[in-house]
């Protein structure tokens, strides 16, 4: 014999927690885009990589309910803004990281770089960052597929969400 568990909350305490996770949502973004300034050396290059990856949430609900036609959206589904900042900076990451070794690969002729140079640098990078990250981002973007299948229906369309906003990430990282 199995227990059966509810739990009631009113309209009012469900609208307190959500304002605290909105408040934890802001603070994870100025987390990750503080310590991606202190990663990246650049104010600039962390607020523009910053925004694309917020970009993802915006163009994946369009998807989500234009093209996917889902019209069942939670709560729970914002919790997808969590994922898309981490998977997102990872990304970001990847590509600077890249771009580092590629400077070890191929010191500067001449004391600096030309103009050729930093392209094929930059082509050699970028390269080799979108294999790895197309390798990241269609792992997770599977697991989340796999919440397809659980009877539960915020949980269902929420992997389809958060499985959409991952591929939408990357197709931003691509551009």
């Amino acid at each position: 014999r199995s227990a059966r568990v509810r739990i009631f909350l009113h309209a009012d305490d469900f609208a307190k927690m959500i304002d605290q996770d909105f408040a934890f949502a802001i603070g994870a973004v100025i987390v990750v885009w503080a310590y991606m300034c202190f990663h990246l050396s650049s104010v600039f290059q962390a607020s523009v990589a910053l925004v694309q990856i917020m970009c993802s949430v915006p163009v994946t609900a369009l998807l989500y309910k234009g093209v996917f036609q889902i019209d069942f959206f939670s709560s729970v589904h914002i919790l997808s803004v969590y994922l898309v900042i981490g998977v997102g900076a990872d990304d970001v990451f990847v590509l600077s990281d890249s771009w580092k070794y590629t400077g070890m690969d191929m010191p500067p002729i001449g004391g600096s770089y030309s103009n050729l140079e930093l392209r094929k640098r930059m082509s050699i990078a970028y390269h080799r960052a979108v294999v790895t990250v197309f390798s990241t981002s269609f792992t997770t973007a599977m697991a989340f597929i796999s919440c397809s299948v659980n009877k539960v229906m915020p949980m269902r369309t929420f992997g389809w969400f958060a499985a959409i906003c991952i591929v939408v990430n990357y197709i931003l990282m691509l551009l």
